[in-house]
């Protein structure tokens, strides 16, 4: 009994965050230290006691158990929003400064939460006085003084906002594998960066040079007729002048010493480095940084989520991408505002924040002026590895090996300037040979980075890790866990985290980074886990001895329930999960609709079951199979949503809705494309070429074909009549999934038909739905009822007569040849928003001609489990 009561203490002190085990060096605050008064004119004052290390202080209010906004709190002074020392502290803040609270704040109905953050995780706002190298931290945007766009981040201060990029696997390089047709957009390749960083959120400017520099550096004379012209991007400014002359320079060899490199101490960079007390290390981002922070999570080709269009030819549609991007960003089609241009006409730089940021604040990630980096330029469709395997903190190549290159010692500029193309504003595009390290020109500029302190985890030892160790880093708020894979086989790794011998469930664990939910080869490895990110409500400290972690192995032909693929490019690494709630973000989220495929295993092996309609279901159309048995010898794959416009436009580039006026076109599933598909493959799903069931083969110009291409371990393909069907009733044998009712009622909430597709008020029109808004089945696959058709495998026939055969049909193809009558059609199953609510029962199927296509017509796909290798 009392070793219940010792637990029970100890898992109420973690759930509250006041663990007695915390270790010396973590920078706490102890609440009985915590002293507020209120003096005279309203002054409210507040003390309290730092212990442990040196950490960064912020305070919030609540009343009434509500939190004051944020930006009524910006009067504060003293220890609070920056770096403090341990010992007792004090902070002052005057409410009458703050409008809204003039004359009402009362203290006796407020209380304040003082929260220290350790170094290496600090608030995601940070602002650099550069006169005085005073250092300031927000917890968000609201906090901020003056808020984001004050002037003063334009000129005597710099913003910087922390980009959580620790640990996380993404594809660097062009969305749609391009660079075969465009040498500078740099092949697709996975990378990981250990460590989050601070990126500023604007453009250095000319008056944040001066407040370095003590001068303007010369800038181009034109521009300078603009009245805001010290609050424009600097240019006419070289790597080497913001970092130091020196001809000889080797940021490839510097970084290989030490994760900060040097810089000249004169230069603007080596001034910022000295006044904010020389140990931070601002500097240029390398290009694997900049595109990082400059995708903010998305991997479509744009600032913003843009509707890219194209036809098969690749050419953007030029009036469509020039409109879109144009809130986004400054270039040659919008740069000529007024006459203020140069003698070439090429339009000017503009006052930096007035586009539309990215998804994490930052402003003129594309446009404006194109941003230097560290790395040497060569060939970008060459330069990364070709075998699949990521980058770790890359910085590029080293000086020698960009001297034997075709480009010399030129530096790579990123984001595209006011003077380019819309083409030259993504993320991945990588200018030829623009600038040297000592050149200069008016289309170039800056933006400065700067690494946040973390642990640096050494390298994995010899010795193998006995059993799953999970250890806790109260510096970095980071759990590490280290296992050792044996044998000599790779497989699929996935953990559990266990509190008391109960999960906690893996959507608080879903945030995972290393080597987890993927294919791992044999040997020592570590995952990474922030409890603070995903565990809401539970602080977990040093002594995690409450938590376990069970690795749990699988082989390749036995995954996990779900698996993730990422459709932007080759070369990428399939993540499995769990269940539907281990997939980040949910399953649901807008990215598995767009560019990530999400799939689902069906375990089908070995299960008898009856396919088709029963005599009793007397409303069956004729065309209708008859009941009849069905055996499986293997699971499959079955992709969770119906495919999207927008999946479809990243493997293919073909882009064919008939609602691109609805603002939700690119999540509705595709439609217009047909089975077979016409010579070029332009609305192609498998190819006219392809036959079935004589080969599984498929065109390599079709939608399936590229599909391949993409991930090369899964044979996709068009699912099977009866792969179909088994999926939808998903272990029933009622008329539908959900039940024996077949009304327009009950299909309410489960499937779009004709009587409730204006259910959805966003919904302008008479249209399909975007995917996943209805529940999904017992197997969490959505929309297999309803929403449109889906094109099967099987050639249709309208004599029934094979399937009342009282044998088990083992792994059933469909007929070996089409009907006399209907020569080209294929089978199509689930219904559509356009059809009653009687055709969406689980055994009624209808036919059409293969190279037709129409908008009630649409895909989902299927793959067999199959043994995989490591990408």
């Amino acid at each position: 009994m009392k070793s219940m009561e010792r637990w029970m203490k100890r898992i109420i002190f973690i759930l509250l965050g006041f663990a007695g085990t915390v270790q010396a060096s973590f920078p706490k605050i102890d609440e009985k230290t915590v002293v507020c008064s209120q003096r005279a004119g309203n002054t409210i004052e507040i003390s309290y006691v730092l212990s442990g290390e040196a950490g960064i202080v912020t305070v919030s209010f609540l009343t009434n158990g509500v939190a004051i906004s944020e930006n009524q709190l910006t009067g504060m002074t003293g220890d609070v929003n920056c770096r403090v020392e341990p010992g007792e502290r004090r902070i002052v803040w005057k409410p009458k400064q703050t409008s809204t609270l003039s004359g009402k704040f009362k203290l006796g109905e407020a209380t304040v939460r003082i929260t220290a953050h350790s170094l290496s995780c600090p608030p995601l706002y940070m602002a650099v006085n550069l006169l005085t190298g005073a250092v300031n931290y927000y917890i968000s945007s609201n906090a901020v003084p003056g808020g984001v766009q004050n002037d003063i981040y334009k000129t005597t201060s710099m913003l910087f906002r922390r980009i959580d990029a620790a640990n996380i696997l993404w594809r660097m390089g062009a969305v749609l594998n391009e660079s075969p047709q465009n040498q500078e957009l740099c092949r697709p390749h996975p990378v990981s960066l250990t460590h989050d960083y601070y990126m500023a959120v604007f453009e250095m400017t000319h008056e944040q040079y001066r407040s370095l520099k003590g001068e303007y550096v010369s800038g181009y004379s034109a521009f300078k007729d603009c009245p805001d012209w010290n609050m424009h991007p600097v240019e006419m400014i070289s790597y080497q002048t913001m970092r130091g002359r020196c001809e000889t320079y080797d940021y490839w060899t510097d970084r290989q010493k030490s994760s900060v490199a040097s810089v000249r101490s004169e230069s603007p960079i080596g001034v910022i480095r000295s006044r904010t007390g020389g140990d931070m290390g601002f500097d240029l981002p390398t290009s694997a940084q900049w595109e990082f922070a400059a995708r903010a999570g998305s991997v479509l080709p744009f600032i913003g989520d843009i509707d890219l269009i194209r036809n098969s030819s690749m050419a953007v549609l030029d009036a469509d991408m020039r409109n879109a991007l144009s809130p986004y960003a400054w270039f040659s089609a919008n740069s000529k505002t007024d006459n203020i241009v140069d003698e070439e006409n090429k339009g000017r730089t503009h006052r930096v924040g007035e586009r539309i940021p990215n998804a994490w604040g930052l402003y003129d990630m594309g446009g404006n002026v194109n941003e230097i980096v560290h790395d040497f330029l060569i060939d970008p469709s060459t330069s990364v590895n070709s075998d699949g395997s990521y980058e770790v903190d890359p910085i590029g190549p080293s000086r020698e090996k960009a001297m034997i290159s075709g480009y010399g010692a030129h530096r790579q500029v990123k984001g595209g300037g006011y003077s380019d193309g819309y083409v030259c504003q993504r993320p991945e595009y990588v200018h030829g040979a623009l600038i040297g390290e000592t050149g200069w020109n008016r289309w170039c500029g800056v933006r400065l980075a700067c690494p946040i302190a973390q642990v640096h985890h050494e390298p994995l030892g010899e010795a193998p890790f006995a059993t799953p160790e999970i250890s806790f880093d109260e510096s970095s708020r980071e759990a590490v866990i280290c296992y050792t894979l044996s044998g000599d086989t790779p497989k699929i790794v996935t953990v559990d985290i266990k509190t008391n011998g109960c999960s906690i469930g893996t959507r608080n664990f879903s945030d995972l980074a290393g080597d987890v939910n993927r294919i791992i080869k044999p040997g020592n490895h570590r995952i990474y886990w922030r409890p603070d990110h995903t565990w809401c409500g539970h602080v977990v400290d040093t002594n995690i001895d409450d938590l376990t972690v069970e690795v749990r192995e699988w082989t390749t032909n036995n995954p996990p329930d779900y698996a993730v693929i990422d459709l932007a490019g080759p070369n990428l690494p399939v993540f499995y999960y769990v269940d539907a709630d281990a997939v980040p973000g949910g399953i649901t989220n807008a990215i598995y609709k767009h560019s990530k495929l999400v799939m689902r295993k069906i375990p089908a092996a070995n299960v008898i079951w009856r396919m088709g309609g029963d005599k009793w279901d007397a409303d069956l159309p004729p065309e209708s199979a008859t009941s009849h048995y069905v055996q499986f010898t293997e699971d499959y794959w079955i992709s969770v949503f119906q495919i999207t416009e927008r999946q479809y436009f990243f493997v293919s580039e073909v882009c064919g809705s008939s609602y691109k006026s609805d603002p939700r076109h690119w999540t509705m599933p595709v439609h217009n494309i047909s089975w077979g598909g016409f010579a070029d493959g332009t609305h192609s799903v498998r190819g006219a070429d392809a036959e079935w069931p004589g080969s599984s083969y498929v065109n390599p110009d079709s939608f399936l074909g590229k599909l391949r291409k993409l991930s090369p371990s899964f044979v996709f393909d068009l699912p099977t009549e009866s792969q179909w069907e088994f999926a939808y009733r998903a272990g029933t044998d009622t008329l539908t999934p959900w039940g024996n009712e077949v009304t327009a009622d009950a299909s309410r909430g489960h499937a779009w038909n004709r009587q409730n597709w204006s259910d959805d008020p966003v919904l302008a029109a008479n249209s399909p739905h975007e995917v996943g808004l209805l529940k999904p089945n017992r197997w969490g696959i959505y929309d297999m009822g309803g929403n449109i058709n889906e094109w099967c495998l099987d050639y249709f026939r309208v004599d029934n007569a094979s399937y009342a055969r009282r044998t088990v049909l083992v792994n059933p193809q469909g007929p070996l040849t089409p009907d006399p009558e209907y020569p080209t059609h294929r089978v199509l199953r689930g219904g559509s928003w356009d059809d009653s609510y009687e055709r969406i029962r689980s055994s009624v199927r209808t036919h059409l001609h293969t190279p037709q296509y129409c908008k009630w017509r649409g895909i989902r796909i299927v793959a067999p489990i199959v043994p995989e290798t490591v990408q």
